[in-house]
């Protein structure tokens, strides 16, 4: 025969080694472009036609394509139409291009290199392995560069709050971070590719860029506009160190410091202060999976003070930090307090029981200083003792007075938060 015969198979490279393993299935509807270069359809180098395609396939269900009655030449086959997830895995891994166990598929282009085809000759090697595309990651942080330098240096606080947009090479916003209480970021399932950036805003007010230092380490990677340079995120890699230092960020107008304490589910947030001059208030902030909450605005009181807001009903690691407002409208803010939350059930604790005159009861699993009704009932659910109370920061009980009632069985009721839990107790 004068003719030729050229194809092989797309398949699935399930462990992305670029070998088409035993067990690996074919990739069915994948287009398959034939070209002969600088000859075209036609055959008559020179003419129009000559960067075209010859023939096109589809693969079939077993992900097999074959071209059939070729002119003896020099030909090249393209991989389109590729589905979703996947990408060209490893080209020519092992072997040579034309082993049939690998993948002959330049990752980049989707095209093999040329092969030679005599008159009569079958070849059935150029075959594309496609593997799951890995996401990589992006991240880091931002800080407040105090000295200026472009660099951060130990001891240099992070900044929350501040708003962080990732785009693609083409401008479109894959998506949106805030800083959390220390200053970090990360975006996650970022798609592999080259010229992604990041745009920083949403600064504290006075705040500027510092020294742009991009590619140090450690440096600031964004412009006097915010955003940084084009960079490549890797499959299954964080891309790190793509970070943003401000300056020019006000001095706190107070010396003082912010701590977070946990009673399970629920968090006390304090800022204690040794001297405030020209503050005009304190904004709480909570921040949550990069969710940033206002929790909490307190007048300030000018002098050394204690500042308290409660946090009811949290799960999870929990991050706050706290807005200084000066009197001429300036911004900036505490360290960061960090918990971990975990809810566990409100719960009543009465003793002793058996009881004669006394009787203390205490609510558990709830937040300091919260108002707490306490009621007694007798066996007919009727009320025979009902006061107020609170949950005390040194966690002490309520002591109730029982040495008028009866010989019996009462309950105890206590209603805090909303939650309401009993507790049985026997008078002798």
């Amino acid at each position: 025969s004068t003719r030729a015969i050229l194809g092989d198979k797309v398949w699935y490279d399930a462990d992305g080694d670029g070998i088409q393993d035993a067990g690996e299935a074919g990739v069915s509807g994948v287009t398959v472009n034939l070209y002969r270069p600088g000859f075209g359809a036609d055959g008559i180098a020179g003419n129009s036609d000559d960067a075209a395609p010859v023939a096109t396939a589809i693969t079939d269900d077993n992900g097999a394509y074959l071209f059939t009655n070729l002119l003896p030449g020099t030909y090249e086959v393209g991989f389109s139409t590729i589905p979703s997830g996947l990408t060209f895995t490893t080209q020519n891994n092992v072997g040579s291009p034309t082993d049939n166990t690998n993948s002959d598929a330049n990752p980049t282009t989707g095209r093999t290199t040329a092969v030679t085809l005599t008159a009569g000759s079958i070849n059935t090697t150029l075959d594309a392995g496609l593997k799951p595309i890995v996401p990589g990651s992006v991240g880091d942080l931002v800080w407040l560069d105090l000295n200026g330098d472009g660099i951060q240096d130990p001891g240099e606080p992070m900044v929350p709050g501040v708003t962080v947009t990732l785009k693609d090479a083409n401008g479109v916003v894959i998506g949106t971070a805030i800083t959390d209480g220390n200053g970090e970021f990360l975006f996650s399932n970022v798609p592999p590719g080259t010229g992604y950036t990041l745009t920083f805003s949403n600064l504290p007010t006075g705040a500027t860029f510092t020294t742009a230092t991009p590619g140090t380490l450690n440096g600031n990677d964004a412009n006097a506009s915010g955003v940084t340079a084009g960079f490549t995120v890797i499959g299954g890699q964080k891309t790190p160190h793509i970070d943003a230092g401000i300056t020019l960020y006000a001095p706190l107008p107070i010396v003082g410091v912010l701590t977070a304490s946990a009673t399970d589910c629920n968090a006390l947030v304090t800022l204690t202060t040794s001297s405030e001059s020209n503050v005009s208030k304190y904004n709480f902030y909570m921040v949550n999976n990069n969710i940033v909450e206002l929790i909490g605005s307190l007048v300030a009181k000018n002098k050394p003070s204690t500042y308290k807001v409660n946090v009811l009903n949290q799960e999870g690691a929990r991050s706050f930090y706290v807005e200084v407002i000066d009197i001429d409208g300036k911004v900036s803010i505490t360290n960061t307090a960090n918990v971990n939350l975990s809810c566990n059930q409100v719960g009543v604790t009465v003793y002793p029981n058996p009881a004669t005159d006394k009787l203390n009861v205490k609510a558990t699993g709830v937040a300091l200083d919260r108002d707490m009704n306490i009621i007694v009932r007798n066996a007919l659910g009727q009320v025979i003792i009902s006061t107020k109370a609170k949950t005390t920061e040194n966690a002490s009980d309520t002591v109730i007075d029982i040495s008028s009632l009866p010989q019996a069985t009462y309950i105890v009721e206590i209603n805090v938060d909303g939650i309401r839990k009993v507790q049985s107790f026997i008078k002798k």
